[in-house]
Formats: structure tokens, sequence, C-alpha cells
């Protein structure tokens, strides 16, 4: 099987070299666009490279601050090509291209033109080069108060529960705003506290390459947003603050931030606290996708094996259910030190506690009966983190340098109570530390470069669980510490259009455990765990990429031998183990036009180790669940294989992606799920398995003028063959779950904007073993309305229908309704009176299918808020 995937990535090799041989030439072409008379540069200038014949459009960009321009195109021989520049109120300008030559500097003389009488009407989309631009003002409603709220509203643009932002299914990798990355993978600290007010534009720029050193040598499949601000939203201190109060409970809001934008230097201060419902600690989370676009592993941390935190429910809006004590700040500072290189800083606090309570039913199903479980839940989880990063980042076309030093620092306590089939107390406490430089050097002399990334890291982690029963209780102490490191080298040559490269680097890490527990009945084994692991990783990795103006194409061959080291320092024992991976992937993207792009990749992973599941004694994951350990050096694979396309046509306001992949994969062992009295004890059995996925996921936008808004539907479907062990008995099943969203926005006047978002789901177990078959249904629809009928006041409504299987084979209905006013006093200033809930609708319960079990919930829904509040804006 290994020789038959090494010749299959051999045979794609000889492909790309075979596109090699047959490539058309590459011309680069730059210069800069300067006012006649004045020398004065020209931002904006647009500038086409056209074929003589046929007349065909064949790249184009626009010249940037500095008047500058540069694009490369794919000549094919005896073909005649012309450079254009042009601006509105200035004489274009043509010129041959000829061969050898690469600098053309134009300069444009300005041309009276008289224009007759027209109407104007401004574009809420446009293209400018790669770059799709939305005019902010053309989506904004009157209740839209932040960026973030504006981007729910933009076709072709996602915002997940999460807080990521994905254009045309494709999430971005960097976040500017005026061009400056200031927040780096916390942008949700952007995109909630800048005032839409402000914003100008966004800015999309496609295929984004944020290092200047690989702009024309290495591609990238990501897109970037770029904030414009308003002129006079730039270089001023901008302060918001928003103060509230209400009842039942009491309830309390308080909202300020302080920003100023300027060109060298940038800053964002943000302070939040509430008890509404509203998690401000969640817009400083990272958003990380850098990690696994470049494919540079930095995801290393300490795994959690106390699993105690109250339930939160996924169904509902987090606000719904969330009974909170949230406070968060953040300080956040840029500073330009040249013209290419800023240090920035980003120091966060979040300090959040919050409540849960509910009521739930646990089937197992087993071969000849079922394990029934009830239990009502009651607690809370108190966190407390502070994060401190510092970065350096030098960014020119010769080379580029970044240096990011950060601390973590965690405090996590847990308390929960249940009562029903087994009465019990938990309290868990979760303090860590965290430490972590991540460099990365680039040099580059010509057409080949040099790579240093080299990341490391420290952490430390303090589990500790005590379960209190009436009987017996139980007490756990968990210590561990781990040092990660990750180097590597990187040398490319260009060879238009082909791209060589050749990468050596070293994964290491070093893990010890300590764990101690005492006091619990009816559990046998080793209580006690000591150890020590650890393992060294050097690998290579051989790659092609082939580029031509509608293909790219990349094929990598990754190398490592991996030598793992075991000891348990209880049990005195030791073992080692080497292994050789080989892990080929290939990557295809066809580009037929500027709009349309679809692309193939394929990959066969060999599994690593999981090291932290090594250990000879067992863990206490709660009061119910023991983990055993293994010490099996043995892995399996996986064979991934997707495909996608996108298509967005920005003057038609038309976006689409779609993408459907399929995961296979082998283990050499089997989940195995062993009921033993009042515990559920997780280990596995030897045993060779595969499990197969699908996933699909797709979305179309278009905006509709006649509407004054836009139109989209989403779908999504997995479906996943496996197979579970449960008391040494094996059952294969099959889960399955679909969904289809659509929704629509209008403004249907200056004094009227609405949104209806309409999403229905089905989940579906079937359990081949017990022939047994269970589904679970449910639809959701969102309505909201804004009216504004006057300049100084806006009434909002919103609306949520939710039609669910809280029964096998019966269905529920429940409505949540919000509403509230608002008056502007002036622009400055203005009053909100807010009811959410309005009907008091208290209880909220549902079905939910897991491995083999359903679960039966009951959740507790925030009761009607009535909230009045004060903004202000300075």
């Amino acid at each position: 099987m290994r020789s038959r995937s090494i010749r299959l990535v051999l045979f794609f090799f000889l492909l790309l070299t075979c596109f090699y041989l047959v490539h058309a030439q590459q011309v680069s072409v730059e210069g800069f666009v300067m006012e006649a008379g004045k020398q004065k540069p020209l931002e904006g200038v647009m500038v086409v490279v056209y074929s003589v014949h046929p007349r065909k459009m064949v790249a184009y960009t626009q010249s940037d601050a500095q008047g500058r321009f540069r694009l490369s195109f794919s000549s094919v021989q005896d073909v005649r090509y012309e450079l254009k520049c042009s601006m509105m109120s200035f004489e274009s300008s043509v010129q041959p291209v000829i061969d050898g030559r690469k600098m053309y500097n134009v300069v444009l003389k300005e041309k009276a033109i008289d224009l007759k009488e027209v109407t104007i009407k401004s574009r809420s989309i446009f293209d400018k080069g790669d770059t799709v631009v939305y005019v902010v003002s053309q989506f904004a409603g009157r209740e839209d108060k932040s960026l973030s709220d504006v981007l729910k509203r933009v076709p072709g643009i996602e915002v997940d529960k999460s807080g990521l932002i994905k254009y045309n299914g494709t999430p971005v990798n960097k976040f500017y705003v005026e061009g400056k990355d200031m927040l780096g993978d916390r942008y949700g600290l952007a995109t909630n506290n800048i005032q839409q007010q402000d914003v100008a534009r966004i800015e999309v720029m496609e295929n984004h390459q944020p290092i200047k050193a690989l702009e024309d040598i290495s591609f990238s499949r990501n897109p970037a947003i770029n904030i414009r601000l308003k002129e006079q939203a730039k270089s001023r201190y901008i302060g918001v603050a928003r103060a509230g109060a209400g009842f039942t409970p009491l309830l309390y809001q308080g909202e300020t931030s302080l920003m100023r934008f300027k060109k060298s230097s940038q800053m964002l201060y943000t302070f939040k606290a509430n008890n509404i419902g509203n998690d401000v600690t969640q817009e400083t989370s990272v958003q990380e996708i850098a990690g696994r676009i470049s494919g540079f592993g930095r995801n290393y941390r300490l795994k959690d094996y106390v699993h105690v935190a109250p339930a939160l429910l996924a169904d509902l809006e987090e606000n719904r259910t969330l009974f909170n004590r949230s406070y968060a700040a953040s300080a956040n500072n840029l500073w330009g030190i040249t013209e290419n290189s800023n240090l920035s800083t980003q120091f966060t606090y979040i300090k959040n506690r919050f409540d849960s309570e509910r009521e739930m039913i646990m089937t197992d199903y087993m071969m000849d009966s079922t394990v029934v479980t009830n239990t009502a839940t009651q607690g809370f989880r108190r966190m407390r983190r502070l994060t401190g990063d510092f970065i350096w980042e030098t960014n020119r076309k010769d080379y580029f340098v970044r240096n990011k030093l950060s601390a973590r620092f965690i405090t996590d306590r847990t308390e929960i109570e249940n009562r029903g089939t087994y009465d019990n107390r938990q309290q868990a406490s979760l303090p860590a530390r965290y430490y972590a430089n991540d460099l990365h050097l680039i040099k580059r002399i010509d057409n080949k470069f040099y790579t240093l990334k080299s990341f490391n890291s420290y952490e430390t982690k303090e589990q500790e669980l005590q379960v209190i029963r009436k009987k017996a209780s139980g007490i756990q102490n968990i210590h561990s510490h781990a040092f990660y490191t990750n180097t590597h080298t990187h040398l490319t040559f260009l060879l238009k259009p082909v791209m060589l490269s050749v990468k050596l680097g070293l994964i290491g890490a070093f893990r010890s455990m300590e764990s101690h527990l005492t006091g619990p009945e009816n559990i046998s084994g080793v209580l006690d765990n000591r150890l020590n692991m650890r393992y060294f990783y050097p690998y290579a990795e051989t790659g092609v990429s082939y580029k031509k103006p509608h293909w790219e194409l990349k094929g990598t061959l990754p190398v490592s031998f991996v030598s793992y080291s075991f000891y348990d320092r209880l049990g005195k024992e030791k073992q080692h183990h080497q292994q050789l991976y080989v892990s080929p992937a290939l990557n295809i993207r066809y580009l037929p036009s500027s709009r349309l792009s679809t692309a193939f990749s394929a990959s066969i992973d060999k599994r690593s180790v999981d090291e932290q599941i090594f250990y000879r004694g067992i863990l206490l994951n709660d009061y119910r669940n023991v983990s055993l350990g293994i010490t099996d050096f043995d892995t399996g694979s996986d064979k991934r294989f997707s495909w996608n396309v996108s298509y967005r046509d920005a003057l038609k306001r038309l976006f689409f992606s779609a993408n459907i992949s399929r995961v296979l994969s082998n283990y050499p062992r089997i989940a195995n799920r062993v009921y033993s009295k009042e515990y559920i004890v997780h280990g596995y059995i030897g045993r060779q398995t595969q499990m197969k996925t699908w996933m699909a996921n797709g979305n179309i936008s278009k905006g509709v003028e006649s509407i004054n808004g836009f139109i989209s539907l989403s779908a999504e479907g997995t479906r996943f063959n496996g197979a579970l062990y449960q008391n040494d008995a094996s059952y294969g099943y099959t889960s399955q779950r679909w969904s289809l969203t659509p929704k629509i926005t209008s403004r249907l006047s200056r004094w009227c904007n609405i949104s209806y978002r309409f999403s229905y789901s089905r989940s579906k177990m079937d359990m081949e073993a017990l022939r047994q078959s269970y589904s679970y249904r449910q639809l959701f629809g969102q309505f909201s309305c804004g009216i504004s009928t006057g300049k100084n006041w806006l009434l909002h409504f919103k609306a949520e229908h939710y039609h669910n299987e809280h029964i096998s084979g019966r269905f529920k209905h429940f409505f949540l309704t919000d509403i509230d006013f608002t008056f502007n006093f002036r622009d400055s200033m203005e009053m909100n009176l807010a009811a959410k809930n309005l009907f008091d609708r208290r209880i909220y319960d549902y079905v939910q299918f897991g491995e083999l079990s359903k679960m039966q919930t009951v959740y507790h829904v925030r009761p009607r808020n009535i909230l009045f509040s004060l903004y202000f804006r300075i």
C-alpha cells in the first residue's frame, strides 16, 4: 500500500514537470504613475494589460498611494500586448509592452470632462482589481451599532457563532484596520467595538499574501479584510460608553471603549461588564487559522483530563440561557517604528462566572438492555484569564521578520451538584500557565528565499477534582508540565512558473504527569500515575509548486522519523519506539476566470501517536466517567479527499461556494465503554477498525436591488460510519445530520428594514447491531424588523420560533420575543429601553443523539428582562 502511494506521488510530480516544459513565458511589469507638471503620484489609477489581437484583458491592478503598480501575466508567443493607464479627469495612456522591459513610468495629463445631467446612485459593491469593496452605508440599518452588525448583512460574508469570519466559504487570514494588523487573530475586538458609522468601506482582498517577500512567489487561497474608516474618524480619539440597569433579577450593563487610528500608530482600549446574558469575553477569543493554512503546528496543549463544567445549550442563542456575570478588559496598541516595521502589544483580562441549571434523561443502548440515568444539575463556573502578547514585525520586499512573545495565566473553578440516579457534588479547579515564543524569518535573494520558523512553548496545568457522595468521597490531583518545540528551515527556488522547496525540521516534546486518586469506592486498578513522555521528530519535506494564469498545482512529500520514549516512574518501566511516517499530499486549483475557481486536494496521513493518553493507571474525569490509559504505539492512518468550487460576481452581487470531502480512517484499536456499577470506564480494545465520513456544505447569496437587500441559502450535511465497543461487545452505527438555512434581509424603505432566517435540520442514528433507528428534527425561524418614521427614534422587534421534537414523535412549539425602543437626543447620545423574552418563557426541552445514546434535556431560560440604558459617544 505504501509503495502504491509513493508511486502515485511520483506520478503527480512527473505531471507537474510536464506542465513546466510546456509553460508560457511569465512577464512582470511595474512602474509609477505621476501627474503631469506636478510630478505628484496618482493613487487609484486603473492599470490594465491587453492582448492586441484578439482584444482581451489579461491582467489588471491599481496604483497605490505612492503611484506604484506591479502586475504579472503569461505571455504567449507572437501575441502583442499593450499597457493602458486610465483615471477619471485624466487622459488615458497606452503604450506597447516590450520584451525584456520591466519598468514603465507613466505621466497622465489632467483633462476636463463635460458631464451631462445625470442621476448618480452609489454602488454598494464593486471590484477594484483583486479586491471586492463593500460600501458600509448601503448595508447598515438604523439599529446597527458595531461593524459586526453590518457584516451579518453583507452578501458573501459569514460570521459564525464563534466570531470567525468567512468570505465566500473561506476563513479570512488577516484582518486590517487602515492597512494595519493591530489585533492579529483577536479581530472580534475590532468588529464588536468599531462603530459602523465610522466605517466607509469593507475591502476584501482575495488570495491575499500578507508577506511582501512572497507576493509574486507563494500564492494564498485565503482572503483578508481591510477596514477603511471615514476621514473624520481617522487620527482622532473616539470614545463610546453605555450604561444600563434593569430588573428580574437586578440587571446591569456597562461598556466603554477608546480608540484612535493614525497612519503611524493605532490603539483600542475596551472594558465591558454585564449580567444580561452577553458573554463579552468571547470577543477576546483567538480565531487561529494561520497554523492550519501554513501547516506549521503551534497548537500543542496539555490535555484536560477533568471534564467538569456547567452545560450550555447550543440550540438557543447563548444570551437566552446564559446566567452570567462577565467582565472583560483589553488594551491594544500598535506603533509604526519605521515604514515597514511595527511593534504591537495586546493585553486582555477576563473574569467570568456563569450559572447553569438543567434536567436530563440519558439513555445508553446495549445489546439486550438499556441504561437510563436521570440527573438534575445545578452549578456554576468561575474563570479568570490574563493574557499578554508582544509582537515585532518587519515586512519588506527582501526580508520578513516576525516574533511573538506570549503569556497566559488562567484560574478555572467549577462546582456542580447532581441529584437523581447518582447524588453527588463535584468541585473542580484547573489553574494553568502558558508561555510561548513564535519566530518567523524569511530572507529573499532574487528568485530564491530562505525561511526559518521556530515555535517554543512551556505549559503547566494543575487539575484537582473532588467528588462528594453520601457514602464515600474521592479526591484526585493531577500535575502536568510540558515543553514543546517546532523548528524548521525552508529553502525555496523559483523557476517560473515552477517553485521547488526543501524543508528540514525538528519537532520535540517533553511531558511529565503525576496524579493521585483517593477515596472512591467500586473502582479497581492503579490509582496513581507518575510518568515522563518525550518524543523527537526530525522531518524532511520536498515540494513542487506550479503556477500559470489558470492553474495552480502543489505536491508535497513529507518524510519523518519519530523516536518515542515512555518512562513509568512508579513501575520503573521504560518503553522506546521508532516509527517512519510518509504523508504525501496533492493540491490542484483551476481558475478559468477571475470569478470562478475550483480546487481538489488529496492526502495520505500516517497518524501520530496520541502521547497524552499514555499512562498505566486510571484517571477520574467526573463523578461518573473513568479513563484507562494505554502504552501502545500503534497508530492508524487517514485518507482525505476534498473538492470545492467558488464563484463570485461582485457587480451582480452574486456569491457561491460549495465543498465536499471524504475521510477514510483506519484505527488499530477501538474505544470501549464498560458500565461498572455507578461508573462508566473508558478504555480501548485492540481491533482494526475503519471509519468513514462524508461532509458537504454550500452557500449562495445574491443581492437583490428591488428589495434593497439580499437572499442567501446555506446547506450542510455529514454522514459517519463507525463502531464502538460497549461492555466488550461491538456496535456498528451510522449517524447523519443535515440542515438547510435560507435567509433574507431587506431595507424596504428608509424607515423600515427586515430580516428573516429559517433553518431546518434533521439528525438520525442507525444502530445496525440493535436493529434500531432514531431521528430528531428541528425547525428554527427568526424574524427582526426595525421601524423609524422619525429622525430621532427607532423601534426594533425580534421574534424566534422553535419547533422541536422534545419526545420521540412529539413536537413542541417554543416562541421568544424581544422589543426595544431607542430615542436619539443628538448624534452623540441616545436612550434605549429593551424587553427580552417578553412573554416570560422559562423552560426549553429537546432531544439529542450521541454515540449509541440519546439525551432528553430540559434547560432553564432567562426570564423576562427589562433594561434601560444610555449611550454616549465622544
